[in-house]
Formats: structure tokens, sequence, C-alpha cells
């Protein structure tokens, strides 16, 4: 970063979705992290002395209906994929477009406009969301072995091949034309 600072981003997995007060922050963070090796201590200890720390939980909104009554709601707000998924402002801004162009097609009935836009989007933003929790998991590595492809897929990821691999099957038709493929 600039200034010759580092960030560093460590994620965890909880079965608990409870609030947790700022000063246990730290002490969570230590324990989920004591046992590991390599330059985590000196993470651990560099923790201990800042009081710069950005504590969340990563989560996904899953809503039936994204209107009631004259509101409709696009984004993170109807649908959020995750922070994993990385796709939030793109399918913010498709499903603003898609919302707008059936407000235009209804001629603003807005009933029938909120109605098409869930009918297009819901299928579409589900099956974005079990792509998401699927994900996530290889963010938090399981195993030994998890970790080892995790790594392993990291040094790989800019190699052509492995480009290709990932995106295989990805439509990259866009969904501003008319008949919003998606």
């Amino acid at each position: 970063l600039p200034g010759g600072l580092a960030a560093a981003f460590m994620v965890f997995t909880s079965k608990t979705t409870r609030f947790i007060p700022p000063e246990k922050q730290k002490a969570l963070v230590h324990r989920k992290f004591k046992h590991m090796q390599g330059f985590v201590p000196d993470l651990l200890r560099i923790l201990s002395d800042t009081n710069e720390l950005f504590f969340d939980e990563v989560t996904q909104i899953k809503m039936k209906t994204w209107s009631k009554g004259r509101v409709a709601l696009v984004g993170d707000a109807a649908a959020c994929l995750t922070l994993l998924a990385g796709q939030g402002a793109g399918m913010g801004m498709t499903e603003a477009y898609i919302l707008a162009k059936e407000l235009k097609k209804a001629k603003g009935d807005h009933v029938k406009a909120f109605k098409a836009y869930e009918k297009i989007l819901l299928p579409v933003i589900q099956g974005k969301q079990k792509e998401a929790e699927a994900f996530a998991s290889s963010f938090v590595p399981k195993s030994r072995f998890s970790l080892w492809l995790y790594h392993l897929a990291t040094r790989l990821i800019h190699r052509d091949f492995m480009i290709n691999y990932v995106f295989r099957g990805i439509d990259m038709t866009s969904v501003f034309d008319e008949d919003y493929v998606l």
C-alpha cells in the first residue's frame, strides 16, 4: 500500500453470526490463527499493536421478492452475492438496467415491471448465490490438501490454460442486449 504499509485479509469460518464487540475482535482473530506458522505470528504481533482493524461478517441476502408497493430493491439490497463472489457492482448495474427497461416496457406500470424484473433475475441471482457459497469454501480450506490446492491454484491462475479453464462455457454476450442474455 502507499507509504510502505501492508494490509492483511484473514478469513475464518464461524457457526455464529452474532455481533463481536470491537474490544473482543483482536482476541478472536488471535484464537483463530494462533496455530498457524509462516508470517502469521508476525501479523498477530502487529495486530496487537494497532488500532486499525476492520472486522466484518460475510453474508448473503436471500429474499423471495425484491419489491413491495412502489419500492423495488436492486444490488446488494436485493440480492447480495457476497464479498467473496466479487460480482456485486456488476450485478447491481445489471439489475438497475433491467428494472429500468422493464419499467419502460410496462409504460410505468410498476407492478407489471417489478414482476418481470424478478422473473428475469431471481433464477440468475439464486444460481450465482449457490456458486458463491461453493466458492466461499475455497477461501477457508478445511484440510492441508485443500490448502495445498488453494496455493497451487493461486500460483497458476494467471496462466493462459488456467484462464481458459476457469472461463470455459461462460457466455460473454452483453446483458445490455435487448434479450437480456445473462
